[in-house]
């Protein structure tokens, strides 16, 4: 598979997980309509985790010339990592909405 390839199924998969994510978000808002003091502060909580994964992000990653400082990992390194992110989120997500505690680890993982 080509690099470009490479970079593309990455993408993809992050923007795939993204959808997911704001998908169970916006299940979790629905749930928790009743309960205005609660729909605020889940807003708020995703403001600030997606604020932290950016800013994540951009750390993992300081240079400003990421293609000359990285070379061909940034392409595909930037979007896995946000991805994994995006994943552990999603499933924090469905663990508050499933009424578990969300800081759980899901079974067979640590």
């Amino acid at each position: 598979m080509a690099q470009s390839e490479m970079k593309h199924c990455a993408d993809e998969d992050a923007s795939a997980a993204n959808a997911e994510l704001n998908r169970v978000y916006e299940e979790l808002l629905a749930k928790n309509k009743g309960g205005p003091n609660a729909t605020k502060r889940l807003r708020d909580a995703q403001r600030a985790w997606l604020a932290f994964r950016d800013a994540h992000l951009r750390a993992l990653y300081p240079a400003e010339d990421k293609q000359r400082e990285y070379g061909c990992i940034y392409p595909m390194g930037y979007p896995r990592m946000a991805t994994a992110m995006t994943k552990e989120r999603t499933a924090q997500l469905r663990r508050m909405l499933q009424d578990k505690d969300p800081g759980e680890m899901e079974e067979g993982k640590d």
